[in-house]
């Protein structure tokens, strides 16, 4: 399977996870929302901070780090910001709307 097609059949919160070793499944099958959602925050994070160490590193002139790293490190944590931040929106969009209805 090609990454385009495995990109195009992923949900957000898989994309975000793909790097941060997140199972599919816990013990009891299933994984819980907070779990997702803390493996996610967890992704987010070491995205940023190879992001960071990265954008150092080129500024330390490490001949290790090339510009183009960099680049991909620094857009690949933008994009997984993104994709939490609209994830989070559309939950808090959602809970707003559920708690909204007549009962």
């Amino acid at each position: 399977m090609n990454e385009m097609s495995r990109l195009s059949s992923a949900s957000p919160l898989q994309l975000l996870g793909t790097q941060s070793g997140i199972s599919p499944q816990s013990a009891s099958g299933t994984p819980s929302f907070t779990e997702v959602f803390g493996d996610v925050l967890s992704s987010v994070s070491k995205a940023q901070d190879t992001s960071r160490q990265l954008s150092v590193g080129l500024q330390m002139n490490d001949p290790k780090v090339s510009v183009e790293d960099v680049a991909i490190a620094s857009n690949e944590a933008q994009l997984k910001f993104q994709t939490l931040l609209q994830t989070r929106n559309k939950l808090l969009q959602a809970y707003s709307d559920i708690m909204s209805m007549p009962v």
